[in-house]
């Protein structure tokens, strides 16, 4: 990837709605060549969706937590699947070290978090889990 797409993955990261035209400014291109590259970038699959980041009281009240979880064997791959659909679920990492993997969740409460949490301990894959509560957070990026 060249530095003019990684500049208008970044631009659109923070607008997705920006106009081609105003990219094409940005990264001095015209706006012709800036659509073509946005379609390759859209059809190789590194722009995937364009989408909005919602400022809402129940983001704010909501419970988020990190699982640290210990698996039966390098089982992460047969976890994953199961839970793409889980909308609970921020983030699914596989990670290196005595932990296998890094879970991000957000729940409404903390009785769902631990609904959630439970839910998670009946795989049989599943040796061990550790609940991380976020306390507070005090630089959110995305």
């Amino acid at each position: 990837m060249d530095t003019i797409n990684q500049k208008l993955l970044d631009l659109l990261e923070v607008n997705a709605r920006e106009t081609v035209s105003s990219l094409a400014a940005k990264v001095g291109l015209s706006r012709t060549s800036t659509q073509e590259r946005l379609s390759r970038l859209e059809s190789s699959g590194a722009i995937q969706a364009y989408t909005i980041r919602r400022a809402s009281k129940k983001k704010a009240e909501s419970v988020r937590a990190y699982f640290l979880i210990n698996t039966t064997g390098a089982l992460c791959h047969e976890i994953a699947p199961i839970l793409l659909n889980w909308p609970e679920i921020k983030s699914f990492e596989s990670i290196s070290g005595e932990i296998d993997a890094l879970i991000c969740v957000e729940c409404d409460t903390n009785d769902k978090l631990g609904d959630l949490r439970d839910r998670l301990a009946a795989f049989h894959q599943i040796k061990h889990i550790q609940t991380l509560s976020v306390l507070k957070t005090r630089i959110e990026w995305r």
